[in-house]
């Protein structure tokens, strides 16, 4: 194997101590591994193939042998843990009624008692909802939202993010390696850098004088682009950096200067890993809250938006959002 550590998100060392790691494995696993590399088409960053698991519960994974690995990364899926028995309960109880899926134009009363218990527990004015398979489609809605009810296209978010790998959600991503090798990308995605307190370039120490700089690149960028329809961005960074409460009060002045939404991309940060139950209520309250990964308990992907849109700013002739997800309402991923 190549000896060298790769700093690219999520490949892992290739050095001949992993190598080593790889040469102890038992002969029905290197099987497997090797079956695996043969059949799967295999993205970058899941490459190559560590181990198998046999089960995962907990906090913990188990190889074939029984041994069991805390899981430290867990995708950022498993905050109720792996295999949770109260999500696996209520799941199983919802298939067992027979409502896994409801067809476009009806509705079902599972759905909605989720709907509504994401607006009880999300910051006040964040009261519509619209659910979707994945993270990416989340912030396709939310973006689509921004762009139907401003009536502009532009977007703007932060370089080394990464909010999807659909045409738009990469697009708005700041990570070379989610667009390159495909061609032009949705147009109109503007980029900025997000603050860093511990390295910025000037060599600054007084948080104010830091985040100025920071809000200079931004209010370039919208003197020169009226057409912005969202700044798109985390409330804490995943890299990880926690912007001032300053920062984002400053940002989501300029998104009311500029008559644009802002979304918060908290897939990753949500449901409390931050110390409260959303980033953003360290902050403010965006237009626009995208969750993910987690709001699938762990078991199934699933995501969605929840969004303050007053009656009547949709711009479409049908004054509903363009039909483009099929499971808004068709999910049985909710529980007492």
């Amino acid at each position: 194997m190549q000896e060298s550590i790769s700093r690219e998100q999520g490949d892992i060392n290739q050095s001949p101590l992993r190598q080593a790691y790889h040469d102890r494995l038992d002969a029905a696993t290197k099987q497997l591994i090797e079956d695996d590399a043969s059949i799967f088409l295999h993205q970058a960053l899941s490459t190559p193939v560590m181990n198998v698991l046999s089960k995962t519960e907990g906090p913990y994974i188990y190889d074939l042998q029984g041994r069991a690995y805390l899981d430290l990364h867990g995708n950022g899926v498993h905050n109720a843990g792996f295999s949770n028995p109260y999500v696996t309960e209520k799941v199983l109880a919802q298939l067992q009624q027979s409502l896994a899926f409801t067809p476009r134009r009806y509705t079902n009363a599972p759905a909605i008692n989720l709907a509504k218990k994401l607006i009880e527990i999300t910051p006040a004015g964040l009261d519509r909802v619209l659910f979707c398979p994945g993270g990416s489609e989340a912030i396709e809605m939310a973006v689509m939202l921004a762009k139907q009810i401003t009536g502009k296209w532009k977007t703007l978010s932060f370089w080394d993010s990464y909010h999807g790998t659909g045409f738009q959600s990469a697009a708005l991503g700041g990570e070379e390696h989610f667009s390159n090798g495909q061609g032009p990308m949705v147009p109109g995605a503007f980029h900025v850098e997000f603050p860093n307190y511990y390295r910025n370039p000037w060599g600054l120490t007084n948080t104010d004088d830091i985040d100025a700089e920071y809000l200079r690149q931004i209010k370039v960028i919208l003197q020169r682009n009226p057409d912005m329809a969202a700044l798109v961005g985390e409330p804490i960074s995943a890299t990880p950096v926690v912007p001032s409460v300053n920062y984002w009060v400053e940002v989501q002045a300029l998104c009311k200067q500029y008559n644009m939404f802002l979304i918060f991309d908290e897939i990753i940060e949500g449901f409390g890993r931050t110390g409260k139950l959303f980033a953003c209520e360290h902050f403010v309250t965006p237009d626009v809250l995208v969750l993910g990964k987690t709001l699938g308990g762990g078991l199934m992907p699933f995501a969605g938006a929840s969004g303050q849109l007053p009656a009547g700013t949709i711009k479409s002739p049908s004054g509903s959002l363009p039909h483009h997800w099929k499971c808004g309402r068709q999910r049985f991923a909710s529980g007492d």
